[in-house]
């Protein structure tokens, strides 16, 4: 998930989240992030196959903004779990396909 410039929590799956990330930052990825805007990474999660990540996706989806927000703050968030994970400050540096681990 991204957190948008006006609050919202843009769900969605990628095989490359940075990439991904990049392209919601440059204002090349989906059309309703580029509409409000970018403002951050806010959840990060990994499964086994596209499968699985597209189910949760689809779960995630139907759940109410309140039930989101828990996820952000979750142990379920890779974000919260490995500090040492790019945050915007990486991002805003320019996406070169190398991440910094």
């Amino acid at each position: 998930m991204i957190r948008c410039k006006n609050g919202a929590l843009y769900t969605g799956i990628a095989t490359d989240y940075l990439q991904r990330w990049w392209q919601h930052y440059s204002g090349t990825g989906a059309k309703y992030v580029r509409n409000v805007g970018f403002e951050k990474p806010a959840f990060l999660q990994q499964f086994p196959d596209k499968s699985a990540a597209m189910q949760e996706e689809n779960y995630i989806k139907r759940q109410d903004k309140m039930y989101k927000e828990e996820m952000v703050k979750s142990d379920l968030n890779l974000l919260n779990k490995h500090p040492e994970m790019p945050r915007l400050e990486w991002i805003r540096k320019e996406w070169t396909g190398e991440p910094l681990w």
